[in-house]
C-alpha cells in the first residue's frame, strides 16, 4: 500500500507518512499551528525592539534630537515580510473557503490560519506553506534578539511528536544570563524542565 509523503520540507518524522486526507503529516500538522502563534507574538516583539532604541538613545536631525535611533533594517524587513506573506495566505483561504476577509492584522490573520489548519495541512500548497511560516519565525527569531547565539544542540524536542533540534541560547553579551532552551517549533524549556525531560 502506498502512502502519500508529508509535503513539508521541514519534517523530519520517520516514516514521512502524511495523515489521512492530508499533504502533511499530524507533527507538522501540529507544529505549523504552534509556529503561527509564536509567529503573531514574534511580530510584536520586533516592533518593541524598535521601541526600545527609540527610547535608548537620540539622533540629531537639522540641529534637533528626535527619541530615536536608525531604525533596524533588518527587523523592518522581517515585519514586513510577516505581514505581506500572512496576508497572501489569508486571501487564498478566506477565498478558497468562501469566509470573510479578517482585518490586515497579523493576530487576526493567523488566528484564521489556525482555524482553517486543518484545510490548509490538506491543500496542494501545504508544503510550500509550512516552509514560508517556518522560515518567517527563524528570520523573527534572528531579528528579535540578534545577540543570542546558539550554545549547545540538546537534542531532539521531547514533545510528542515534534523531534525539531532544540538548541539552548545565550546573551553573547552577557555570559551571567540564563540560557534559553527551545526547539524550532517554539517549545521552550527552562534548565530545571529540560533535564527532567531529556533524562
Amino acid at each position: 500500500m502506498s502512502h502519500r509523503l508529508c509535503t513539508s520540507p521541514h519534517c523530519s518524522v520517520q516514516p514521512r507518512h502524511a495523515a489521512p486526507g492530508r499533504n502533511l503529516c499530524t507533527p507538522c500538522r501540529d507544529q505549523l499551528a504552534d509556529v503561527l502563534t509564536v509567529l503573531a507574538d514574534h511580530y510584536d516583539e520586533c516592533a518593541h525592539e524598535l521601541r526600545l532604541g527609540w527610547r535608548r538613545s537620540g539622533e540629531r536631525v537639522r540641529g534637533g534630537m528626535i527619541g530615536g535611533i536608525r531604525l533596524s533594517d533588518a527587523i523592518l524587513d522581517v515585519r514586513a515580510d510577516i505581514l505581506s506573506i500572512l496576508t497572501s495566505w489569508t486571501a487564498m483561504t478566506v477565498h478558497e473557503r468562501g469566509l470573510p476577509a479578517p482585518s490586515r492584522d497579523v493576530h487576526a490573520m493567523t488566528a484564521v490560519l489556525r482555524r482553517n489548519i486543518d484545510w490548509l495541512a490538506a491543500h496542494p500548497a501545504a508544503g510550500d506553506f509550512a516552509d514560508e511560516m517556518t522560515d518567517l519565525l527563524a528570520c523573527a527569531r534572528e531579528v528579535v534578539n540578534p545577540d543570542r547565539a546558539p550554545l549547545l544542540h540538546l537534542g531532539p524536542c521531547p514533545q510528542p511528536g515534534c523531534e525539531r533540534p532544540v538548541h539552548a541560547t545565550v546573551q553573547t553579551k552577557d555570559r551571567t544570563s540564563r540560557p534559553v532552551i527551545s526547539c524550532a517549533a517554539g517549545h521552550t524549556y527552562d534548565a530545571d524542565q529540560w533535564r527532567a525531560l531529556a533524562a
